[in-house]
This record gives structure tokens, C-alpha cells and sequence, in this order.
């Protein structure tokens, strides 16, 4: 009778962790598929014309000074993504007006 009982808890605990890991990967499956989304919505650029902080250097907008933003968005995303080494940030001054930081 004894070993029939440890069978049954045996076969029990086996179940439930069975049922456990199952459930553990697929919350781990779920929230690598969420990160990577929100990565990828984190990691979007958009241009804004930098804010003046009154120390002596002028800001434009970039297309005041004949740049497009469009190339400017594709430049910080070569940064974000690391496609320039360790390069991590850039301020770009032209006439000088800083349009880009």
C-alpha cells in the first residue's frame, strides 16, 4: 500500500513541475517577445530642434541650416545600433548654429 501511495505523490510532484517549467517558459517566451518590441519602440529616434540654454551658443533647426532631418534620424539609429563603433553621441554645429546634440 505504501508504494502505491508513493507513486501516486511521485507522479503528482512530476506533474506539477512539469505543469510549473511549462508555465515558466512561457511567461519567459512572453516577456522576450515584449522586450523586444518595447527595445524596438524604445530605440526610435526622432529629431528635435535642440532647446537654448542661454550659454552662448545659437541653435537651428536642422533645416534652417539646409540639413534634413530625415538624415539626421538615420544617423542617431547608426548610433543607437552601434553600427560606429563607440561612438555614442554627436553635436554637429554649422554656422554657428548647434542644430543637432
Amino acid at each position: 500500500m505504501f508504494k502505491n501511495y508513493l507513486k501516486i505523490v511521485l507522479s503528482i510532484t512530476s506533474n506539477q513541475i512539469r505543469c510549473f517549467i511549462k508555465t515558466q517558459l512561457l511567461l519567459t517566451i512572453a516577456l522576450l517577445i515584449c522586450n523586444g518590441s518595447c527595445n524596438a519602440q524604445q530605440s526610435t529616434y526622432h529629431y528635435i530642434t535642440p532647446s537654448s540654454l542661454n550659454d552662448g551658443l545659437q541653435v537651428a533647426s536642422a533645416k534652417s541650416v539646409g540639413i534634413k532631418e530625415n538624415d539626421l534620424e538615420k544617423l542617431a539609429q547608426r548610433i543607437m545600433n552601434g553600427d560606429l563603433g563607440y561612438l555614442r553621441a554627436i553635436v554637429l554645429i554649422k554656422d554657428g548654429n548647434l542644430f543637432y546634440e
